[in-house]
């Protein structure tokens, strides 16, 4: 229940966890004290006064804090080490994510819009064990575009399929760099079959908050990571799904981006409502809006 970011933290024991909990909702002082007991006694305002003075405080120092008292749930994800790292240009490298478009139609079809986004961190990499005191954070673990200031994200966002085919300037080593196709298509691949996994899981065992109609679209922004994992092989991790994507992410030079994703939104999407079939071809890799799941769910 929080976005841009805010609140995202590290720790790696259950005493810096502690210490994170802490910092979000630090002890009353006894004027909140009197103020929590002197109020309405109808609506929580005490708690949401400290609520909002812990968020404030995290804030002021971070520049990343949360409303605790707004929150329901947490979150707890294993941090992906190590992440693949891309040189841009002569730049140092540094840590992105793929951000992918997924289009859900009817009860239920699901598209990858294959054109994808690679956004990066605003600063260079350093595993997390040798940053944690570093003053700039978290910004060479967080590749959100939403963290970094107005000089800092030009370059940050990139095409995916322009990134470098080979890696052997990377981090990557030689043994887990893809064969054949390239690592690249391979990533593809995987985002596909997973985001069509995502979405049918979703379907059948989540019906009170994913209810596909017959006659309705939505747009998905899911975000993924490439890693090395246990077996010495890149791997497309999923992050998160958004509901509500931001598609200015990819900044004034690529929304054609955007533009393309609309076009195959009306194509597949829109069109059929009307008789028309579009191009008629969405089931292959070749093509932007390419099917990674079709499943009734009898809903009619």
């Amino acid at each position: 229940m929080s976005e841009r970011g805010q609140g995202i933290r590290l720790f790696s024991s259950e005493e810096e966890l502690r210490g994170i909990f802490e910092e979000w909702d630090p002890p009353e002082s006894d004027e909140e004290d009197e103020e929590e007991e002197g109020g309405d006694g109808g609506d929580g305002g005490g708690e949401e006064h400290a609520g909002v003075h812990a968020g404030q405080a995290a804030d002021t120092k971070e520049g990343n804090g949360i409303i605790t008292s707004q929150l329901r749930h947490f979150i707890a994800q294993p941090y992906i080490h190590p992440p693949l790292l891309i040189h841009l240009d002569d730049a140092p490298p540094k840590k992105f994510h793929i951000r992918t478009y997924v289009l859900a139609v009817g009860a239920l079809r699901v598209f990858v819009y294959k054109p994808m986004l690679a956004l990066f961190a605003a600063r260079p990499y350093v595993p997390p064990w040798e940053s944690a005191n570093d003053e700039d954070g978290l910004r060479a673990h967080l590749t959100n575009t939403c963290l970094q200031e107005t000089g800092e994200r030009e370059g940050s966002v990139s095409l995916f399929w322009s990134l470098p085919s080979d890696l052997s300037n990377s981090n990557v080593p030689a043994g887990a760099r893809s064969e054949g196709k390239g690592w690249k298509e391979d990533m593809f691949d995987q985002i596909c079959t997973v985001t069509g996994e995502v979405f049918e899981a979703a379907a059948r065992s989540m019906g009170i908050h994913f209810q596909p109609l017959p006659n309705a679209f939505e747009l998905f922004g899911l975000d993924f990571l490439v890693g090395v994992n246990g077996n010495g092989t890149l791997a497309a991790y999923l992050l998160e799904v958004n509901a509500f994507p931001d598609f200015r992410q990819t900044g004034e030079e690529l929304k054609g981006l955007v533009q393309g994703l609309f076009e195959g939104v009306v194509d597949v999407g829109i069109a059929p409502f009307f008789g028309h079939n579009g191009n008629g071809q969405h089931n292959t890799r070749d093509e932007k809006m390419v099917k990674v799941l079709d499943i009734d769910l009898g809903r009619r």
